[in-house]
C-alpha cells in the first residue's frame, strides 16, 4: 500500500508539474525543435550510408 501511493503520488507530482510547467512554456520551443530535430536526424541516421554499408 506503502508503495503504491508513493509510486502514484510521485508519477502525478511529476506529470503535473512537469506538463504544465515544462509544456505550457516550452511547448513550440521545446517540441517543435526536438520533433523536427529528432524525426529527420533519426530518419537520416538510419539509412546513413557510412552506417548501411559498414
Amino acid at each position: 500500500s506503502s508503495s503504491s501511493c508513493s509510486t502514484q503520488h510521485s508519477i502525478i507530482i511529476t506529470k503535473g508539474d512537469s506538463q504544465p510547467a515544462a509544456a505550457a512554456p516550452h511547448p513550440q520551443p521545446s517540441l517543435s525543435f526536438q520533433a523536427p530535430h529528432l524525426l529527420p536526424n533519426t530518419s537520416s541516421i538510419s539509412p546513413t550510408q557510412p552506417l548501411t554499408p559498414s
